[in-house]
């Protein structure tokens, strides 16, 4: 339950479910350029690869200018692209998990919201 208060905040800022053709549509298969801040407030950028697999699931996978790399799974819902990932521990060894939520905008950018339980961070993805 220690995530609760953390991804309520996440869970507030979806709005009411609607399908949006025009906007799943908007959200396509390719490398996207990203840019965001972490919960701490550090900026960081880097590129994320989209690819859509069986029946509608997204695989993500996010990379650093250093190399690293994030991979999560991901569902498109109405106007909502939202993600799980998963990193494998760099810091300490332990693997961090975590959910993004983002709005699918009609320039195909993604913007959102991204916790691992620390508090949130944003991002935006736009398609290169």
């Amino acid at each position: 339950m220690a995530l609760l208060p953390v991804l309520l905040p996440v869970l507030l800022l979806l709005p009411v479910l609607r399908a949006s053709p025009a906007l799943a549509q908007a959200l396509r298969a390719g490398t996207y350029a990203v840019e965001g801040t972490d919960p701490e407030g550090n900026g960081y950028a880097g590129t994320a690869q989209l690819q859509v697999g069986p029946d509608g699931v997204w695989r993500v996978l996010w990379v650093n200018p250093q190399g690293s790399t994030v991979s999560g799974v991901g569902l498109v819902t109405g106007e909502l692209f939202s993600a799980s990932f998963y990193a494998p521990g760099e810091k300490d060894g332990t693997p961090v998990t975590g959910i993004a939520v983002f709005r699918i905008l009609p320039d195909g950018r993604l913007r959102g919201v991204w916790s691992h339980g620390t508090g949130l961070g944003e991002e935006t993805l736009t398609p290169r």
